[in-house]
């Protein structure tokens, strides 16, 4: 009996759970379509009731009335939640801090108290929960997601004082007048303000506590509002005919101003005339320089005017016509192959806009922006212009302070590298124009733009010795950017014309490290995604075999060796003159390599003496004494060692014989390199 009632007991905790498990799978039957989501949204309401429990939304001075707000979240009524109330301009709380709790019916309440005539809103707030449901789907179990949501609540009203019967007071208005603008005939100069008047009554007196009128304009602004009424019961505010984003207001009428006090309201129409003066700015361009059309860059630019009147407060909706008075040749604005006077009219914020679009000629471009009401004021563009192109590649040129420097055996050794590029008539890149650069040992400066040092367009980069530094001393430097390929002009009308014109087609750009003129897997490159058949190239403009587009666009590269030199020397080939005689002088020549490889020169600047062990045998001047810059070259096989000359003199000496000469005479080579490293290496002379 007790086995039984154990299994019994596991049979129905199986059985419940499998219960669970296939209303889970079937969804649809137990409740809710599979994968559906349902909330429901929760709320505020706000009424205000009177001492009978009556909705009003007139009150009296000095009476108390109630005001009810009902809060709802999932599920029915918000309970036990805290509602904060606010009673408007002209009416208090009781309690002051203007917060009550809901009860079970999700209702709290607030009495209010009306102090002055003149209208205003209450509003409550709280912050109450909402349940989201989300049903199982086939892969996802149900779920409920709990969050607070603040929900609020709002009631206008309006307040009147009790007259002498104790009977609310009847408000009314005079009528809202102007100084002036009221009628066409006396419009407001535009951008001017106006004195506003009107005056309230309570039953047909000025009332004895201040009223409070608000105003409202569909163009324009009213301060201060609300006002108040005076002990005469007159309300005085200005109206200017700015509005608040700084546009104007013009028109017949250009607006209506309205007041409003108790429900009762009063309007009066406002007349604005055109400004007649002013003026009109050039803001800017857009770029400031494009290219010709077919160059292969930016061909079209925006030019933006402000258009002002006499107090400087821009004129929105006003007409800015807008003509082409310098054309270099073949520039259209407004629409493409529009030269006609384009008529544009000011945003709100005064502002006029028109494109422009490059010709076939460079040059300066003016456009001259005029007010349509008056010729006389106008203003032109500055400092635009069309160029004849975008960086080309036969215009660029890479340059260095020292090719060969003390970077072998040091860290931080340093020189300049400059980019010169020009466009395809050798006119300057426009400023900021962004060249890259990558090194293949080393550390360099990524970027320059460039920017005008004596009238010419160049930037410049730093490189520093350190590693990795190549085991041949040889570090290639890529400097790029994008431009345009070479091409003949054959019609001669400055502009690029595929099928006329003839293309100088290239590949993808790379960094030919090893200087061997084909791209290897490893080096960097820049690729357009070419593959039209054309040769490769290494050298100062590495081009990637068989990857040219037949487009003008590309990547305008240029490359430099730097030469990473050692401050230990190595004297390799000595070359003399025919054999020495007695007392006569001979000269021959030494080679300085740098590195264990034997190639390369020692730094620039290394100075050199030269000392001789024969007595009698006189080492003259050495020529150069100090090791120059050193080009690097394209061919990384080539023995570039700085050569130097000297001259040997022998001697004759008294009572020797023969007489003192220099051959077979050992020389010791001193260097100091720029770090002050010092080094020798000794040679026999032929």
């Amino acid at each position: 009996m007790k086995f039984r009632a154990l299994l019994d007991r596991y049979l129905h905790l199986a059985i419940g759970g499998l219960a669970a498990a296939f209303c889970a799978m079937t969804i649809v039957a137990c409740g809710g379509a599979a994968g559906s989501s349902s909330s429901n949204t929760p709320g505020l309401t706000l009424t205000l009731i009177n001492a009978s429990g009556a909705t009003v939304t007139n009150m009296v001075v000095g009476t108390s009335y109630t005001l009810v707000a009902t809060a709802s979240q999932t599920g029915g009524a918000a309970t036990n939640v805290v509602v904060t109330f606010t009673s408007g301009s002209l009416a208090t709380l009781t309690p002051s801090t203007g917060t009550a709790l809901t009860n079970s019916s999700g209702v709290a309440t607030m009495v209010l108290v009306p102090t002055t005539a003149g209208a205003s809103t209450a509003t409550a707030s709280a912050t109450v929960n909402k349940i989201t449901t989300t049903a199982a789907t086939s892969t996802t179990a149900a779920t409920t997601t709990t969050t607070t949501v603040a929900v609020t609540g709002s009631s206008n009203y309006s307040v009147a004082t009790l007259g002498a019967s104790g009977t609310p007071a009847v408000v009314t208005l005079s009528a809202l007048t102007a100084t002036s603008g009221s009628t066409s005939g006396t419009s407001l100069t535009s951008g001017s303000s106006t004195a506003l008047s009107l005056t309230v009554y309570s039953n047909g007196v000025a009332p004895t506590t201040p009223a409070s009128v608000a105003f409202t304009t569909t163009c324009g602004q009213v301060s201060p509002t609300p006002a108040t009424s005076n002990g005469s019961g007159v309300v005085s505010a200005t109206y200017s005919s700015v509005n608040a984003d700084g546009s104007l207001c013009q028109g017949s009428p250009a607006g209506t101003v309205t007041a409003t006090t108790s429900g009762v309201t009063s309007q009066v129409s406002m007349y604005v005339s055109a400004p007649t003066t002013g003026s009109v700015t050039f803001i800017s361009a857009s770029p400031t320089q494009i290219y010709l059309t077919g160059a292969g860059a930016t061909s079209q630019a925006t030019l933006t005017f402000k258009a002002l009147s006499n107090t400087g407060t821009a004129l929105a909706n006003w007409p800015v016509d807008l003509t082409l008075t310098s054309n270099p040749g073949g520039v259209t604005f407004g629409t493409q192959g529009n030269t006609a006077l384009v008529a544009g009219t000011t945003n709100a914020s005064g502002l006029v806009t028109v494109s422009v679009f490059a010709g076939g000629t460079p040059g300066a471009v003016t456009i001259q922006a005029t007010w349509n009401a008056n010729s006389a004021i106008y203003t032109t563009s500055s400092g635009f212009s069309v160029a004849s192109g975008p960086p080309r590649q036969s215009a660029m040129s890479l340059s260095m302070t020292n090719p060969n420097i003390e970077g072998w055996n040091i860290d931080g050794s340093t020189t300049q590298l400059t980019v010169r590029i020009s466009d395809a008539n050798g006119n300057a890149v426009p400023n900021g124009t962004v060249i890259n650069f990558v090194s293949s040992g080393g550390q360099i400066n990524s970027t320059c733009t460039t920017a005008l040092v004596a009238t010419f367009s160049q930037c410049s980069v730093n490189f520093s010795s350190q590693n990795p530094r190549p085991t041949n001393g040889r570090v290639a430097v890529l400097a790029y950017l994008e431009g345009v390929k070479n091409y003949t002009d054959t019609n001669a009308n400055n502009q690029y014309d595929s099928g006329t014109d003839t293309l100088s087609d290239q590949g993808d750009a790379y960094r030919d490290d090893n200087e061997d003129g084909v791209y290897n897997s490893g080096e960097f490159v820049v690729s357009k995604g070419g593959a039209v058949a054309c040769a490769g190239a290494g050298g100062t403009t590495p081009k990637r075999l068989n990857t040219c587009t037949g487009l003008l666009p590309t990547t305008v590269r240029a490359q430099a060796i730097i030469l990473l030199s050692s401050n230990l020397p190595l004297v390799t080939a000595v070359a003399g003159q025919a054999s020495f005689t007695a007392v006569t002088a001979r000269g021959f020549s030494f080679t300085l390599n740098g590195t264990v490889r034997t190639l390369l020169p020692m730094p620039s600047s290394t100075s050199i003496s030269i000392t001789s062990s024969v007595t009698g045998c006189t080492v003259g001047t050495i020529s150069p004494s100090a090791v120059q810059y050193v080009v690097g070259g394209t061919d990384p096989a080539a023995n570039i060692g700085s050569v130097h000359t000297v001259t040997l003199t022998g001697t004759a000496a008294a009572g020797v014989t023969p007489a003192v000469t220099c051959n077979g005479a050992v020389l010791t080579i001193n260097t100091t390199a720029p770090s002050g490293q010092q080094g020798s290496a000794t040679v026999t002379v032929p």
